[in-house]
């Protein structure tokens, strides 16, 4: 510790506070950068799976919306009401085809296999449905209304529920994304206030260290000297100064 010792005081304090400052910059970088990532998973894993899901909702809302309009279809007689509400479906059908695609792309996105093939299947069913959609609606413009409602309530029927499923399997992958996205994002705050608590003991504990050798280097020699300086004042010259020879101004003083 001789190099030490021969600090100037003023080196010795910037030494300790210096290294303090550092430990503390540099867990506070640390943290900082966890926190960023955080957020970006926040950002770019569980906002757009949020999104998804809310696309799914909107699928849901439609698809029970197009089966009302068919049933309205089938007890109207009028034929503008009519043709607003065949305009209505195919609205409602191209907003299905827009979230779907939305829900598609998030999912490659994510490289969700499961949840890729399992849109697959749902497009393939909501294929089917749309083509007895048409069979529904053509026959309800031949006047067989009362064959179109055997077929909404028969095949059709069959169409919509493997759709609702198939709607549910979708969103509980979704779900399960979104819940790993989650628990990736706790495990790093987590780690980032780990490394605030470790950085701040080892702050602590280094502070403590400094104020003890501070005590060693400064304040025991200074007393000393005071002591020393006590008992010249008092008349006694053969006062023999010990310790190590300091370059520091512990040293010059003595």
């Amino acid at each position: 510790m001789d190099w030490f010792d021969n600090l100037r005081t003023r080196s010795k304090l910037m030494l300790g506070f210096g290294v303090m400052c550092a430990l503390l910059i540099g867990s506070s970088i640390a943290a900082y950068e966890t926190f960023v990532k955080v957020e970006e998973v926040a950002r770019n894993e569980v906002a757009p799976c949020n999104q998804a899901v809310v696309s799914l909702m909107e699928i849901r809302a439609d698809q029970n919306r197009i089966r009302g309009l068919i049933l309205q279809l089938t007890m109207s007689s009028d034929p503008a009401k009519n043709a607003k509400l065949k305009k209505e479906i195919e609205e409602r059908s191209t907003e299905i085809d827009d979230d779907l695609q939305h829900v598609m792309s998030y999912l490659r996105s994510s490289d969700n296999r499961e949840g890729e093939r399992l849109v697959a299947e749902l497009s393939d069913e909501l294929a089917s449905y749309r083509e007895g959609r048409k069979e529904e609606i053509d026959l309800i413009e031949a006047g067989a209304v009362e064959e179109a409602r055997k077929l909404a309530e028969g095949v059709q029927e069959s169409r919509f529920e493997r759709i609702r499923s198939k709607l549910l399997e979708i969103d509980a992958e979704l779900d399960k994304h979104a819940l790993a996205a989650a628990e990736r994002s706790k495990e790093m705050t987590a780690n980032a206030i780990k490394t605030l608590v470790a950085a701040s003991i080892v702050a602590i504990v280094f502070a403590v260290a400094m104020i003890w050798l501070m005590n060693r280097q400064i304040a025991v020699p200074l007393q000393a000297a005071a002591n020393m300086a006590d008992r010249i004042a008092a008349g006694d010259l053969a006062v023999k100064v010990e310790g190590r020879v300091r370059a520091d101004e512990v040293g010059v003083l003595q």
